[in-house]
């Protein structure tokens, strides 16, 4: 089994990314969508607190990209 390594960061929602990785313009609702051109996984820390929402999880699925073999 060929072992593949996978990097990513513990939020897309970091404060001290506006103007470094976001630009300072970017709304609220496309941090997710440019993070996950980026990387290709993220940990969901909120999901320690509480159980996303349906609707939740369905909107980081439509504005994020299917997983490919190849990614």
């Amino acid at each position: 089994m060929e072992a593949r390594l996978r990097i990513g960061c513990s939020s897309w929602t970091s404060p001290a990314w506006w103007g470094r990785v976001y630009p300072e313009k970017l709304g609220d609702g496309e941090r997710l969508r440019l993070y996950a051109g980026l990387y290709d996984t993220v940990e969901v820390d909120a999901t320690y607190y509480r159980e996303p929402s349906a609707g939740l999880v369905r909107r980081w699925a439509q504005v994020t990209p299917r997983a490919s073999p190849s990614r």
